[in-house]
């Protein structure tokens, strides 16, 4: 199986701003960490695994809380540079938002016509 690059977004937020709108349920995720760091369980949130079941359901709570605040979904992922590009904005872990972008009624009518694609360059 051949190797290659492949784009990838999201739209994040700062983790203050988490903790700012949610500061009950964040503090309750990151006292559950117990010895296990935030990076590490970013890691494992990245590959929708958190192992340790403390862990999962404060997590879990979290993210419902902050839905119910904002309409928006909310998630923790990592991701290395190593691993990426050197002019990646995106360096460790992350808080991102799904939900930010709705169609227009324009869009609507022709969705089921157009896929959103993308590709990377080099040069």
């Amino acid at each position: 199986m051949g190797m290659g690059c492949s784009s990838n977004y999201v739209d994040a937020i700062n983790e203050a701003k988490v903790k700012q709108i949610c500061p009950k349920e964040f503090q309750s995720f990151i006292d559950s960490l117990g010895d296990n760091t935030l990076d590490q369980v970013a890691r494992e949130a990245t590959c929708e695994d958190i192992s340790n079941s403390k862990i999962r359901k404060s997590y879990s709570a979290l993210v419902k809380a902050f839905e119910k605040k904002t309409k928006l979904e909310l998630y923790l992922a990592y991701h290395d540079c190593d691993d990426g590009d050197i002019y990646d904005d995106i360096d460790g872990r992350y808080w991102g938002v799904d939900g930010m972008y709705q169609l227009t009624p324009a869009g609507k009518k022709m969705n089921k016509y157009i896929k959103r694609q993308t590709f990377v360059n080099f040069g």
